[in-house]
């Protein structure tokens, strides 16, 4: 059984602590998410504390994936996936940011699209702000689906955001270092956890799958 988390594209997010990393630290995070097109969305927003330096990731019109980093002088870089994404399957995400030489690489579904090389020498070493699902500090946030989420420091996983292990509640386990994410605006009866067994196409609430489950069990006690 597994379960992706659902945002609604409203005012859903996914407030999580702080991760830290060095000027110069090779950054990747690793997303696997559904989305839909819109333009100014954040899936993952990472910004540096009282900074300009931003790591982001979001949709856009055309179904696009676009990768956006900073750093404090606005030195930026910009990569795009293929369009047409937005078809409602879960799609791998694998961005790649070296945040001095400013270094980047952008994968969907396993090929590389862009590469790219600009100065970023002035990325904050601060911690940096986490979130899911919205931009930090703006109200832009992303109709998507949640399967996964890794961050990488240097080849060094930090987080591991994993909604397939849980089915209730309000917090996103992250089982790499206990750094759970607390999820802000979302259901109180548990919808926006929803049950897949092949796909996004086949969603099932977990209310559901414990009723069938039930019926089932009744039916075979009773002969």
């Amino acid at each position: 059984m597994a379960y992706y988390l659902a945002f609604d594209g409203a005012d859903d997010k996914v407030t999580c602590p702080q991760v830290s990393f060095a000027n110069g630290a090779t950054i990747t995070i690793k997303l696997t998410a559904t989305w839909s097109s819109e333009d100014d969305t954040k899936i993952v927003s990472v910004y540096a504390t009282g900074n300009y330096s931003a790591i982001l990731i979001g949709p856009q019109s055309d179904g696009r994936i676009r990768l956006y980093s900073r750093d404090s002088s606005y030195d930026s870089i910009a990569l795009f996936s293929p369009s047409g994404l937005d078809d409602g399957l879960p799609h791998d995400i694998i961005a790649t940011i070296n945040t001095d030489t400013g270094f980047s690489s952008f994968k969907v579904d396993g090929a590389e699209d862009s590469v790219v090389s600009t100065a970023m020498t002035n990325f904050s070493a601060a911690p940096a702000d986490f979130g899911i699902g919205y931009e930090l500090g703006r109200a832009n946030n992303a109709n998507c689906d949640l399967y996964s989420l890794e961050v990488f420091v240097d080849s060094a996983r930090v987080r591991f955001y994993n909604p397939a292990s849980t089915s209730s509640g309000l917090t996103l386990p992250e089982e790499e270092s206990a750094q759970d994410g607390t999820l802000v605006n979302f259901p109180t009866d548990d919808s926006q956890w929803v049950f897949y067994s092949s796909g996004p196409n086949t969603p099932i609430n977990p209310s559901i799958t414990n009723l069938l489950a039930t019926s089932a069990r009744l039916t075979w006690e009773q002969g």
